[in-house]
């Protein structure tokens, strides 16, 4: 008798939900796909980083261009996950990402901003 052995569905309960998570040791910002889309942020390539300390919010700057303080949206998997390597930012403002979490998140499209609260954990 042959036994199928069912691989873990990872993130199954986030299908379809917009969300960010941030990613243990490596302090990746993984844009959710769902979020990603529904916002057409593919026209976008360069993302700078703001921290609200008394709220507990990561704020995204969205730029078509580089300028001196953006980081580079990059993406793995064929160009389906966008992503910041952002450890440095993390680390600047004490932010803890020894856990990997996914937070919810907002767009603002008039200012072009990605709101993360990191209190607003999914």
């Amino acid at each position: 008798m042959i036994e199928w052995f069912d691989a873990p569905q990872y993130n199954r309960d986030k299908i379809g939900l917009e969300y960010v998570t941030i990613t243990k040791r490596s302090g990746h910002i993984n844009i959710g796909q769902t979020f990603y889309d529904n916002n057409s942020l593919d026209r976008f390539k360069y993302a700078q980083l703001g921290y609200d300390k008394a709220n507990n919010i990561i704020v995204i700057k969205l730029n078509h261009e580089q300028g001196k303080s953006e980081y580079k949206i990059s993406y793995v998997r064929n160009n389906k996950q966008p992503n910041i390597y952002s450890k440095s930012f993390l680390d600047f403002h004490n932010i803890d990402y020894t856990e990997t979490r996914s937070h919810s998140v907002k767009w603002d499209e008039s200012e072009q901003l990605i709101t993360i609260n990191l209190n607003d954990i999914m």
